[in-house]
């Protein structure tokens, strides 16, 4: 099994992602997520590599992230908005050596003094793929590590909590089981919390796309331009 497969099966003409006036079917995403799978495979990362990913709410994201579960690496969720000794704290902390940045993160990496922090590779998650063939998804375990989530901070600096494919599935299947909770592929979910949050990457877009439903992202959170975005 492996958590990326999630995206597998869906019709491919359905809606996974929206974001603006753009629309991204799961044909799409499956597709630009193997290109970047592919890439990644072809920079030599692998099982069990931390791969950080530095972007907004947008299509990016989600391909970035289910390329790096796919090549069989662990992703490491950013803020964008951290100041670069902190992004520079963290990516040390986990040792990552390659990050995918979507067009949110740019400045903030940088930002980051690559070699010091033992950074080889910056890769642009660019959302409409780049014609790689692709490769493979790498099979995993229930207990291998997925995602490095870092927390709060509210004893101190952040701490990356490792959460398995395991972790991340028996949580879907839980919120999938609660009878107000459930969604069905025809459901539209507004993605405004931040992807680099749990919530946000897992009870939202992580639901969505494991159900077939769709995600409308929303790069941060304004009234009026949310509103207007729901009723569409």
């Amino acid at each position: 099994m492996n958590l990326a497969a999630m995206i597998e099966g869906h019709a491919s003409a359905a809606t996974a992602l929206l974001y603006g006036d753009e629309v991204v079917t799961y044909g799409q995403l499956r597709e630009r997520t193997a290109s970047l799978r592919g890439r990644l495979a072809a920079l030599g990362v692998g099982v069990g590599d931390r791969v950080a990913i530095v972007s907004g709410n947008d299509p990016s994201f989600a391909v970035a992230y289910l390329a790096i579960l796919g090549a069989g690496a662990v992703a490491v969720p950013l803020n964008p908005a951290s100041p670069p000794p902190e992004l520079t704290r963290e990516l040390t902390a986990v040792g990552a050596e390659v990050i995918v940045v979507g067009p949110g993160g740019l400045d903030a990496v940088g930002s980051i003094d690559r070699p010091s922090v033992g950074i080889r590779q910056v890769l642009a998650a660019t959302a409409a793929g780049d014609g790689n063939d692709g490769a493979a998804l790498v099979p995993r375990d229930t207990d291998d590590l997925a995602v490095l989530m870092f927390t709060a901070g509210t004893a101190g600096f952040p701490k990356a909590a490792k959460l398995t494919h395991g972790n991340l599935l028996a949580n879907l299947d839980q919120i999938q089981r609660h009878p107000g909770r459930a969604i069905e592929a025809r459901d539209v979910c507004l993605g405004v919390l931040p992807l680099f949050h749990i919530f946000g990457l897992n009870v939202v877009l992580g639901l969505a796309v494991h159900y077939g439903a769709s995600v409308a992202l929303v790069e941060r959170f304004e009234p009026a331009a949310t509103l207007a975005l729901m009723g569409r």
